[in-house]
């Protein structure tokens, strides 16, 4: 039996549905290590507070064998755009990523009024806008230098080297300031886009109304 819903009632479901859940995202992470071969590895960590879903997290290496290569950390947090980063609790370890790898993980639950910023960075920390002020997604891409995440100091005149906390050894001669050394995705959970779909298609048959 079909139920008689008019193009009126399905607009209201969708307003409504709208209104109870556009703050909440699950969202897909993406980090790839675009340093040059044989430069440096990231060690990145997620600071969630324990509050976020963290599911799905899937590690795609470089062809190549392991590397010993030096390592630089890299912190990511969701927060408002005011908030101090890093908060140094809750983190958890992810993969090591030696140049060329990826790396993804999926966070569910995300409330995009409360946590509408992405917080990121090594020595230097920057941030980016994942929400607008109403908490809907805005999609983020993000192609970062050395210089924008991490410090360079010169040693006897030469050129600035990469500076890794915790060592006396300067960071390799291919890396620059401005040399791309890791990409940064965050879209919409890949099965979400069914449902985004769907929305979609009843947003243009109440439009045929």
């Amino acid at each position: 039996m079909l139920f008689p819903y008019s193009c009126g009632s399905v607009a209201l479901a969708l307003l409504l549905c709208g209104a109870a859940s556009a703050p909440a995202a699950t969202l897909q992470f993406t980090l790839t290590n675009l340093a040059p071969a044989d430069s440096f590895a990231f060690d990145p960590s997620l600071f969630t507070g324990g509050v976020q879903d963290f599911t799905d997290v899937i590690f795609t290496p470089a062809e190549g064998g392991m590397e010993t290569l030096p390592q630089l950390g890299f912190l990511l947090t969701l927060d408002t755009a005011a908030a101090v980063f890093p908060p140094l609790v809750g983190g958890t370890g992810l993969p090591l990523l030696l140049p060329g790898d990826s790396l993804t993980f999926t966070l569910g639950g995300v409330d995009l009024l409360g946590e509408n910023t992405l917080h990121f960075g090594a020595e230097l920390f920057g941030t980016a806008v994942l929400a607008d002020p109403a908490g809907q997604f805005t999609g983020l891409d993000l192609t970062l230098t050395a210089g924008t995440i991490a410090r360079f100091e010169s040693a006897g005149g030469g050129p600035p080297a990469l500076v890794f906390p915790d060592s006396i050894t300067p960071g390799p001669a291919s890396v620059s300031g401005s040399t791309p050394v890791l990409r940064l995705t965050v879209v919409p959970e890949p099965a979400s886009w069914g449902l985004m779909l769907a929305g979609l298609a009843l947003a243009l048959r109440r439009r045929r109304c």
